[in-house]
C-alpha cells in the first residue's frame, strides 16, 4: 500500500500545521491535568473534611445530642463514597498520565521550534510521524475539553476568531461529565444572535 506522505498528489505538509497540532495537543493535555488534579484534591478534601466531621460527631454526642450517631454515620457514608469515587476514577493516575503526555507533546513542539524556517518534507514527515506514535498512547479523547484546547491553541497562534468553534456555556461547565463524543461544535459565528455580546 503505498505511503499517503509520499503521494505527489497529497497536500506537503508544513511546519505551521505541524506547530497547531503539537500546540493543540499540549494545551490538551494540560488542561486534562489541571481538571484532575483539581478533583483530585476536592476529593481529598472532602474525605478528610467528612472523616473528621465523622469522628467529632460520635466523639462529642453532648454538640448534637442524640443526632450525634446519625450525623457521625452520614458523614462517614460521605466520605466513603468520596473516597471510593477517588480510588475508582483515579484522578491522580490521570493527571499523571496527562502531565507526562503534555511533556512529550512540549518536545515535539521544541522540536517544530528547532526547525529551519522551510524544512525539508522528509524532517517533517519524521516530526508528524513522532505526533502520530505519541497519539496512540493517549487516554481517550475527552471533546469538550479537546474543543476548548483547539480554541486555546487558535488564540496562541493567532489565528482569526472565526477559526475558532463556540463551545456552549453548559458545555464549559458540565462537558466533562457527560459522554459527549458525537456533539456537533459549530463555528463561533454559527451561535445564535442572543448570546453574542
Amino acid at each position: 500500500m503505498p505511503n499517503p506522505q509520499e503521494d505527489p498528489a497529497a497536500p506537503p505538509l508544513t511546519l505551521g500545521d505541524l506547530r497547531f497540532d503539537a500546540l493543540f495537543n499540549s494545551f490538551y493535555h494540560a488542561m486534562r491535568q489541571r481538571r484532575m488534579e483539581r478533583l483530585e484534591r476536592w476529593f481529598a478534601f472532602a474525605v478528610v473534611l467528612c472523616g473528621s466531621g465523622a469522628a467529632s460527631a460520635l466523639l462529642s454526642p453532648e454538640l448534637l445530642g442524640q443526632r450525634s450517631d446519625f450525623a457521625g454515620g452520614l458523614l462517614a457514608l460521605a466520605g466513603a463514597l468520596f473516597g471510593a469515587a477517588q480510588l475508582a476514577f483515579g484522578f491522580s493516575a490521570n493527571a499523571r498520565l496527562h502531565a507526562l503526555q503534555r511533556l512529550k507533546y512540549a518536545g515535539i513542539l521544541a522540536r517544530i521550534e528547532e526547525a529551519e524556517a522551510e524544512p525539508p518534507q522528509k524532517e517533517l514527515r519524521k516530526i508528524a510521524a513522532d505526533m502520530t506514535r505519541q497519539t496512540g498512547e493517549e487516554p481517550p479523547t475527552d471533546s469538550p475539553t479537546s474543543a476548548m484546547a483547539r480554541n486555546a491553541a487558535c488564540t496562541a497562534l493567532g489565528y482569526p476568531a472565526g477559526d475558532r468553534i463556540h463551545i456552549p456555556v453548559w458545555i464549559r461547565l458540565f462537558g466533562w461529565l457527560l459522554p459527549l463524543n458525537d456533539y456537533a461544535y459549530g463555528p463561533v459565528g454559527a451561535r445564535k444572535p442572543s448570546l453574542e455580546k
